[in-house]
Formats: structure tokens, sequence, C-alpha cells
């Protein structure tokens, strides 16, 4: 019997993650990867499995999560694969662009592979939030010092130990030093941008972050608590999680401009 042969498919992928139950299968709950296989499988006629880049929890959203699949070689190309895709999606998740993997590029991994990835946390300081914001960002009562959150974003820079913002999903035996990259906070009128990139993130990382962020805006904290929490060796120190409404995935990289070498976009 001869090999068969296979095409795999890259997928950039959007996603409101308000009505998911974060990006990883779960049995009997709708989540990002289930979505995708049960139309790769409506479209393609074969069941495929879904690799995703980075792991999103129940609520948070992505503007640019990285996903692969493969099946039996067909004449579908990317744009065609994208339509059907969409076609038979909820409005509530998008594949923004399809690629073809060359034959060199097969055994590429979008989570083992990727350099780095970029989170945002927005908050709303404004008195009265409006409606049409209130899945994607978190609202504080109170008046938010970004200049001094900046301060406190900046002491996460280089290569830390983030054992004390770790969730309970990270096992005693996970590797927990990760090197970030970018932390900065910035303002657009009441919206308050907690941007950070990183070689990687531990469970809740982010959100606790964003916790004590918060508690330094509103001149709960001083910046230099930061320094105490990365000295730390207590697991989950810091438990304040905020609620993952605020939090996106914006973008993920790779080696030499791995990506655009086979997006159409």
């Amino acid at each position: 019997m001869g090999r068969l042969i296979t095409t795999k498919y890259l997928l950039i992928i959007s996603y409101d993650g308000s009505n998911f139950h974060g990006s990883q299968l779960q049995n009997d709950l709708r989540t990002i990867q289930g979505d995708l296989e049960t139309v790769i499988e409506k479209v393609f006629g074969v069941f495929s499995r879904v690799s995703l880049s980075s792991r999103t929890d129940s609520g948070v959203h992505a503007e640019f999560q990285v996903g692969t699949f493969d099946v039996e070689k067909n004449k579908l190309d990317s744009f065609s694969v994208r339509s059907a895709l969409n076609s038979y999606l909820e409005e509530d998740i998008r594949i923004m662009d399809v690629g073809v993997l060359t034959s060199d590029a097969i055994f590429f991994d979008p989570r083992k592979d990727a350099i780095s990835r970029e989170y945002v946390y927005i908050f709303n300081d404004s008195q009265v939030l409006h409606p049409r914001f209130r899945d994607y960002v978190y609202h504080v009562k109170g008046k938010l010092n970004e200049h001094i959150m900046n301060k406190g974003a900046s002491l996460l820079l280089g290569k830390h130990d983030f054992i004390a913002f770790a969730g309970h999903s990270t096992s005693i035996k996970d590797y927990t030093v990760r090197e970030v990259f970018q932390s900065t906070v910035t303002r657009t009128e009441h919206f308050v941008h907690f941007s950070i990139t990183s070689n990687g993130f531990l469970h809740q990382q982010i959100r606790r972050i964003s916790g004590l962020l918060l508690q330094i805006g509103l001149g709960k904290k001083s910046p230099d608590i930061i320094k105490h929490y990365l000295d730390s060796k207590v697991r989950g120190e810091f438990t304040n999680v905020l609620s993952p409404k605020g939090l996106c995935l914006k973008n993920i990289k790779y080696k030499d401009n791995f990506l655009q070498k086979f997006l159409t976009n």
C-alpha cells in the first residue's frame, strides 16, 4: 500500500471568547478547537486534529491565534478553504487567513515553534461604561494612573521566575522562568492598555499581573511591589485574578517571518 499524501493547512484565527470555554478541547463544552474540528470535518469529510499555538482560558479573546491541521491531499486552495470554513463557523469565530505548508515545513508546530506571544489586558476607568464594551474590558471604579502602572510594568522586562503569578493549573514540575521582551501601559482616553510580550506565559499569569497593576494604578500599592513578587518562590502568592474578558491574544511570532511565507494576506 502506498504512503498517504497529506496537505497541512496553516490557519490565522480570530475570536470573541465570550461564549467559549477556552481554546482547548473539552467534553460537552464549546471550545475554539472543538468548533474548528467540527467544521473541518464538514468541509473535508474526515476528522482532523487541530493544533493551536496559544491556550486561552474561558472568556479570553484573540485577534491572532495560529493553528494547523492536515487532511488527505486535495485541490482546495487557501481562499476556498477559508471561505468554506467560515461558511460553517459561527460569527464569533473567523478564519482570517489560510496557508498551505510546503513539504519542508510540514513538521511546523504552532505551539513549540513560537518565539513570542503578545497579549493585551484592557482597563476602562470611565465613570459609566458603554454597554458595547462590557465583554471586552475590565471596568475600574476609580481613576487609574497609567504612568505609575507603566513604571511597574517596566520592572517585568527581562528573565524572571513568575511562580508567584502562577495559576492552579501550573504543575509543581513546570519550569516557571519566562523572558519578557516588551511590557508597557498606555492610555487612549478612558482605555488603559497593558501590553506584554514574552517567550511564554504561565496559567493565569497575565491576569494576576494585571490585578497587581490595577492596585498600583489606584495608588494602593507601590510599583516596587513587583520586585517582591518576582523574587518570591511562593507558588501563586499573588491571588487576585482579574476577569478574562479584558484579555486578548494580539500576536504570535516565529523565526525568520515564517508565517509570511505561506499566508495570502
